[in-house]
């Protein structure tokens, strides 16, 4: 508009962004560089997101605290904004697991605290939308606090214009160009900043988990020495490296830290959310005022288990105005509470919790994410839906008591880790997460089959090979099966109980319905001495449920009768032990290295039965 223009002043103009749908003042004409006063203002703007200010219609309508929910937090945190008596701590952390209402709580309490002009600047952040650049936090911050402080909006301004590389400086630069040093220079006079409150939603949500740590210590410094003079309302997930440097001696004595749980105590507050908002996307579609009924509320809280993400996920998708109306897409979900929901032209009620989980899969380092996915596998064949015990999953993989927290401490975000060292277990936050992990149209690369299920086969398969390599009388070190993580339950030999947990994994794993056995790990199994198993197993009975059905279907056909089969030698009819039932035994394995399994009502006996055919040979069974 003035290129090539010279000789004019601009008094008091006024330049309107459409672009960002942001105003820029601008009181002076060009600078000595030829650059226009304002310039600084707009390319700190393009290096911020604005999509992330908790007034954003990108956000529209952003998450809230349904009426009377979490009301003691919401007024906790406004006393603390506000600095009410008891709150001297400069620092708010407000963490929890995923789903339980984080940001609804951030966005209310930002609202709050704006209507009583308390606050200076907020950031949601969201990796899934695109919100999740930590280099332009501060800038952000620094461009919400310039509109609305004319002094602080020509000091940046002016300090941009000068030096336009500054916005690609380190965060610490950053926080100290764009924050400190400005502030610092307009003094306590020429801003109304004092005590207002800055916040950060999501912290986690950052792209790189470094960078978390570094915007922690750089704001923990900052509020030590002084050097800024806001209050930051900080919430994040309990990830390990959050909660590590929250927790560190220089930055704890100025954060205060308020969990927000999970319990099942909300529901009456999740049935009045989803009455309130059902009921009003049924007033626009003339339904009854009956509808939904109550039974089906009910049995939607249930399906929210606890988790107002769920619920906004779940009523955002029966008010889906492309769809074939409310009650269609209710019968979906409802269908998906009775686990009965199939793939139709519909699409699948928690699509967008997929993407919270795809994101939180995204998040597990390259180099654990496959004992991740292992640890969770094994868990599902050894364990409840619900509940995993991790000694019986370290036993079998090997893992240490140190392995097992680190790969298992990637996944807070939908789990904890509870109990004492040798009862050890994890609990699943909801179980829809390892329903997404186990459907390979959901969760595709991270899914627990496929290629996660062949490799964990194969892996343990191999192990127990090199374990029946061993004599179990002579050999007093069998490396295969150290105990390297302590037992639930302590038995005379330690070394038997794993390897029982081992052969009882691995059969699970082979006979899990329709995941067929790839045909090298079929060869391996082929391979596998069947018959020393019961050596192992000795003075140990054990109760081994095999399906013998789904096992064989699993297998290749070109390799089934030689792997698993009915017998037809007579002397098993004639000399089989008491417990058996009437039908002949299965073998598993082939030639020398078979292994004859007597079974009962779809029971097979871990035990070793020997007896002796007409001619005085022992014939092992299990």
């Amino acid at each position: 508009m003035i290129s090539n223009a010279h000789d004019f002043v601009l008094h008091n103009a006024r330049f309107v962004d459409k672009s960002q749908h942001v105003d820029i003042n601008v009181k002076a004409n060009l600078d000595s560089t030829g650059s226009p006063a304002g310039s600084g203002i707009r390319e700190l703007l393009a290096n911020s997101m604005p999509d992330a200010f908790h007034d954003s219609y990108s956000r529209h309508p952003p998450p809230r605290c349904h009426h009377g929910t979490h009301r003691d937090y919401i007024k906790r945190v406004v006393e603390w904004g506000l600095g009410a008596p008891g709150y001297t701590e400069p620092i708010l952390w407000v963490q929890g697991p995923f789903g339980v209402g984080k940001s609804a709580l951030a966005q209310t309490c930002t609202e709050l605290l704006e209507s009583k002009h308390r606050l200076a600047a907020s950031v949601f952040l969201s990796r899934s939308n695109g919100r999740d650049d930590p280099n332009r936090i501060f800038t952000s911050i620094a461009y919400q606090l310039a509109m609305q402080c004319p002094a602080f909006s020509d000091t940046i301004d002016t300090l941009i214009r000068n030096n336009p590389a500054l916005v690609t400086k380190s965060l610490a630069r950053q926080f100290n160009e764009f924050l400190a040093q400005p502030l610092k220079q307009i003094g306590p006079g020429g801003s109304d900043l004092e005590g207002r409150v800055i916040v950060l939603d999501g912290l986690d949500e950052c792209e790189a988990t470094e960078q978390q740590s570094d915007i922690i210590d750089i704001i923990a410094n900052s509020a030590a020495q002084r050097t800024t003079p806001f209050r930051w309302f900080i919430t994040s997930r309990p990830e390990s490296h959050i909660t590590q440097a929250m927790r560190t001696r220089d930055i704890s004595p100025f954060v205060i830290s308020i969990e927000l749980p999970l319990y099942r105590k909300i529901n009456h507050f999740l049935l009045s959310y989803f009455r309130d908002e059902l009921r009003a996307i049924g007033r626009k579609h003339n339904f009854l005022d009956t509808w939904p009924s109550d039974v089906d509320l009910v049995r939607l809280v249930e399906l929210a288990a606890g988790l107002f993400i769920h619920a906004a996920i779940i009523v955002r998708f029966i008010g889906d105005p492309n769809s074939l109306g409310p009650n269609d897409q209710l019968r979906s979900v409802l269908a998906l509470a009775d686990g009965a929901w199939v793939k139709t032209g519909t699409q699948h009620p928690l699509t967008e919790m997929d993407l919270f989980y795809t994101v939180i899969m995204q998040r597990v380092p390259s180099h654990i994410s496959s004992t991740v996915r292992k640890v969770l596998l094994l868990g599902s064949v050894l364990s409840s839906a619900e509940v995993m015990w991790l000694p019986a999953i370290a036993n079998v993989l090997g893992l240490s008591e140190e392995q097992i927290r680190i790969a298992c401490g990637t996944l807070q975000s939908v789990l904890t880790i509870a109990g004492a060292t040798k009862s050890m277990k994890l609990l699943f936050y909801h179980s829809s997460f390892m329903d997404f992990m186990k459907n390979p149209e959901r969760s595709k690369g991270f899914c627990l089959y496929g290629d996660c299920l062949t490799e964990l086969r194969r892996e343990l398969a191999e192990r127990l090979h090199k374990v029946n390599s061993y004599n179990i009388a002579t050999d007093t070190d069998i490396p295969c099966i150290d105990v390297t993580f302590p037992l639930q339950h302590q038995v005379d030999d330690d070394r038997v109980f794993i390897y029982h947990r081992l052969v009882l994994a691995l059969v699970q794993l082979w006979q899990l319905p329709n995941q067929p056995i790839d045909l090298q790990s079929a060869v391996f199994m082929k391979n596998i001495t069947f018959q020393a198993i019961p050596r192992f197993l000795r003075n140990t009975p054990q109760t081994l449920y095999i399906k013998p059905t789904d096992l064989r279907n699993n297998l290749p056909k070109e390799l089934r009768d030689n792997i698993h089969r009915r017998s037809m030698n007579p002397v098993h009819y004639i000399r089989k032990p008491k417990f058996a039932g009437p039908e002949p035994p299965y073998i598993f394995g082939s030639g020398k290295n078979g292994l004859v399994c007597w079974s009962k009502d779809g029971e097979i006996f871990m035990a070793e039965v020997p007896t002796r055919d007409g001619n005085g040979h022992r014939d092992t069974l299990l």
